[in-house]
């Protein structure tokens, strides 16, 4: 799979945004954000990328996204994704997956339940077999239906570590039923905190982060990865999943703090970084909410 350059006229704080307020259950704020991606021509991104959210914040519900082109439909995925109760363990297996295909070997030092790791990482070398292995273990029509489901799926994810949360998935569907089934829509419209978009992957966000990381005195590496997992990868009513915990976990190990840590460390941090960034939220959300008007005329 080929990857282009984003365009100048993308609007990167908009899309981070999207995946924010569905992280958050905000419904209202990722339909805005969506119709105004869709009317800026970002239409093939959004559509991928809703498998790829689907993936890495709500997994059980692959098995009923339905990959379209319409986009009505899509918009209607993206709310859904909104509602729905959050559960985040096909991102941390896929993740340390990817990390040990990549020869990260200490994602399985310390632990004992290290096999589907191991599997995810054939799993992203051997993409075929690792498929042919899943249909093996269905037994009924409706499962072998999901595992074809997931590869097309999968074919439609973006970087390989997108892809490897599509496959974790897989794996939990026929290891960890219980999570199927635990599933349970919520909505909110509290007051959205725009700034948790403007992270480290926008260019503002970059910056709130070195300049803190600076004042601070810790890496800037280190204070972008902690302000992912305390603040922008968070999600609302958040529980605790042993494959997302672990993946957390290891990571903030590699770069030398414990998680207590880097609470301790966020609760200094975000004050600083929200401050910093108070001018560029408050311009994303005058941005989406001038838009949205002209967006949904466009659409209808």
């Amino acid at each position: 799979m080929s990857f282009h350059k984003t365009k100048k006229s993308t609007h990167q704080n908009c899309r981070s945004l999207l995946q924010k307020a569905i992280r958050r259950g905000n419904e209202d704020i990722t339909r805005k954000t969506a119709y105004h991606l869709i009317d800026n021509g970002d239409k093939a991104w959004l559509r991928s990328r809703c498998v790829v959210i689907c993936a890495e914040e709500c997994w059980p519900y692959l098995r009923e996204l339905n990959y379209t082109t319409d986009e009505i439909e899509t918009l209607e995925n993206l709310s859904i994704l909104a509602r729905r109760k959050k559960n985040k363990d096909a991102a941390g297996l896929g993740s340390l997956g990817y990390a040990l295909s990549q020869g990260e070997e200490s994602v399985l030092q310390g632990q004992t339940n290290n096999k589907p790791v191991k599997i995810i990482s054939r799993a992203i070398t051997r993409p075929d077999a690792y498929w042919l292995w899943l249909k093996s273990l269905a037994s009924r029509p409706e499962e072998e239906s999901l595992v074809d489901h997931l590869i097309s799926l999968h074919k439609k994810g973006g970087w390989p570590w997108d892809r490897a949360f599509i496959q974790a998935a897989g794996y939990l569907f026929f290891h960890d039923p219980k999570e199927i089934l635990n599933e349970s829509k919520e909505i909110v419209n509290t007051k959205f905190p725009f700034w948790v978009a403007i992270d480290k992957h926008t260019a503002d966000g970059k910056n709130a982060i070195r300049d803190t990381a600076d004042e601070l005195g810790i890496p800037n590496r280190q204070l972008g990865w902690i302000s992912f997992y305390m603040e922008s990868g968070r999600t609302r009513n958040s529980h605790t999943f042993y494959w997302w915990e672990r993946e957390k976990k290891w990571r903030l190990n590699k770069l030398g703090i414990s998680v207590q840590e880097a609470e301790d460390i966020w609760k200094e941090a975000r004050l600083k970084i929200a401050e910093r960034l108070s001018c560029e939220a408050k311009e994303l959300e005058d941005h989406i909410n001038q838009n949205i008007i002209a967006t949904q005329h466009s659409l209808f």
